[in-house]
């Protein structure tokens, strides 16, 4: 096989299955490989026979998070010499909003859905199930204190579960990459690149494939913390602590207090036993805020008062407390025995709020009757799943995606990404991908108060095409082809003004919501560039 291998050359996927996931220091304890047609899977002890297949630079690789799998072979003495080239980076690329992730990846473009990692090696319940253990086994598997005891624990008991789990990852690694390939061919650059670069491919090739090696030697080699110079800033750091705290509970009577807690700190500003004033705002359970533009606010509206004093000193005190437990007591966790830090440099996770995408011709409800999304305006109007209309208050396109054509029982099609929202009968949004998945097969559609459901007959890849979007005033969902639709941003993004690029040109404007691993940023600066 390696003889294969080597005269094959060309590219190649690999994984890495392993005893955890700390970077820097965990280490491979199986490994898989996957051609077009073939798939292998190996234990660790076999990584340093295929050296010679490792050190050639004529073999390329791609993998599912390139970084994480080089660090974890170079924990075990291994290099991948060749081109390396990474599939959430490529399938970023093709459509931002979707998730990237391996399994994610082939369940949108296959339908296909191999057993998550805890589920299969992790989690007891399931793994009696499967391996059928007797009491006594399962205990012992419920003992094991670590990720690597218990994949070895499977492998032992079943080591064909193991193989197929880890060659999948590899096999399915080299089907998306052939695929996203092809796709990215296809893609022109979306603005005006540099000379010869016609596609989204050749930026890929010549952008991207370097740097996702470039990350890793970063990552891998860390930053250096000069540690004596936090041993010496420590002491005089601590002492103003415990001055700003002193100088805090001697204006309240109250040696107990603590200036980081919320709690104390509301209930001394805001009962009848401490300053007994007005909240300026409330957090999202009801409760008087104490953040910081609140309580400058506070100090603002009460000037010259022993409030004032009060709020000043606690606001110092909570910057310097921040950059303690940050920098000085925290950041030894964050170091390795050489005292460097191995940050993470992320090169796929661009995700914006933007998850209703659809096809420009798609029709939209609106008092003038159905109107091609692209020929919406704002100040137009459009019916929403509340039963009432609203107000666009932006229609844009977002560039190119990937769309199906889904069809519903109503003989509606649908042309939308595969992140696209639609509203279940149970007032939930879900996912297109995950409608179409084996999850929510069966799950009708919400049409209106009084309506029939609908369901998804067929889906069917129709191609890369310019995605079109809105955002809608209060309810962020439109009606079109006869079903509810998620808009392009949360509610709490609807009424953010939109800067005039004529005179604002070099604004940019980064809007950033609760979920975390989403972000918005409207790049006005593009537009307002062509003011200049």
């Amino acid at each position: 096989m390696l003889n294969h291998l080597m005269n094959r050359g060309g590219m190649i996927a690999i994984d890495t299955e392993t005893t955890g996931l700390r970077r820097m220091e965990d280490t491979v304890l199986f490994w898989s490989m996957g051609t077009e047609n073939a798939r292998w899977c190996f234990t660790a002890q076999m990584l340093h026979f295929f050296t010679p297949l490792f050190s050639r630079a004529d073999v390329r690789w791609c993998l599912a998070n390139a970084k994480y799998d080089l660090h974890l072979l170079a924990n075990m003495a291994i290099e991948l010499v060749g081109e390396v080239e990474d599939i959430l980076v490529m399938d970023a690329m093709v459509d931002v909003n979707r998730r990237h992730g391996l399994k994610a990846q082939a369940q949108n473009a296959y339908g296909i859905v191999w057993g998550d990692f805890k589920d299969v090696f992790l989690n007891a319940v399931s793994v009696k199930e499967t391996l059928k253990l007797n009491d006594a086994a399962y205990d012992r598997f419920k003992m094991l204190p670590t990720t690597g005891d218990k994949l070895l624990f499977v492998h032992a008991e079943a080591p064909h579960i193991v193989a197929e789990y880890a060659s999948c990852d590899a096999f399915f690694t080299y089907k998306l990459w052939a695929d996203l390939t092809r796709e990215l061919m296809t893609m022109t650059l979306p603005i005006e690149g540099p000379v010869g670069f016609k596609t989204l491919y050749d930026y890929f090739q010549v952008i991207e494939v370097p740097f996702t090696k470039v990350l890793w030697r970063m990552e891998r080699k860390g930053i250096l913390v000069d540690l004596d110079y936090v041993k010496k800033i420590k002491g005089p750091m601590e002492e103003g602590l415990a001055d700003a705290k002193m100088q805090i509970t001697g204006i309240i009577g109250d040696a107990s207090f603590n200036p980081a807690s919320p709690a104390q700190l509301g209930r001394v500003l805001f009962s009848k036993d401490g300053f007994d004033l007005t909240p300026i705002k409330t957090t999202a359970t009801k409760k008087p805020s104490t953040d910081k533009k609140a309580l400058e606010a506070l100090a603002a509206k009460h000037a010259g008062t022993e409030v004032t004093t009060f709020i000043m000193q606690v606001l110092a005190y909570r910057k310097l407390e921040k950059v303690y437990g940050t920098y000085v007591k925290g950041m030894k966790k964050l170091l390795c025995k050489h005292g460097r830090m191995h940050t993470q440099y992320n090169q796929a996770v661009a995700r914006t709020a933007r998850l209703s995408c659809v096809a420009e011709w798609t029709p939209v409800q609106t008092p003038r009757g159905k109107i091609p999304i692209s020929d919406i305006a704002p100040m137009d109007y459009v019916w929403t799943h509340q039963g009432r209309w609203r107000r666009v208050l932006r229609s844009f396109t977002k560039g190119m995606g990937r769309m199906y054509d889904i069809h519903f029982s109503n003989g509606e099609v649908l042309t939308c990404t595969i992140d696209h929202k639609l509203l279940s009968k149970e007032k939930e949004w879900l996912r297109v991908g995950d409608l179409i998945g084996s999850r929510y097969k069966v799950r009708a559609l919400f049409t209106g108060e009084g309506l029939p459901a609908v369901t998804i007959t067929e889906v069917h890849y129709r191609g890369s095409l310019e995605v079109h979007d809105l955002t809608v005033d209060e309810d962020a969902s439109y009606l079109a082809c006869g079903v509810l639709s998620h808009n392009s941003s949360d509610p709490n993004l609807q009424n953010i003004p939109r800067p005039d690029p004529r005179s604002d040109p070099y604004m940019i404007r980064s809007c950033f919501i609760s979920k975390p691993g989403y972000k918005l940023v409207d790049k006005d600066y593009q537009i307002g560039r062509a003011h200049v």
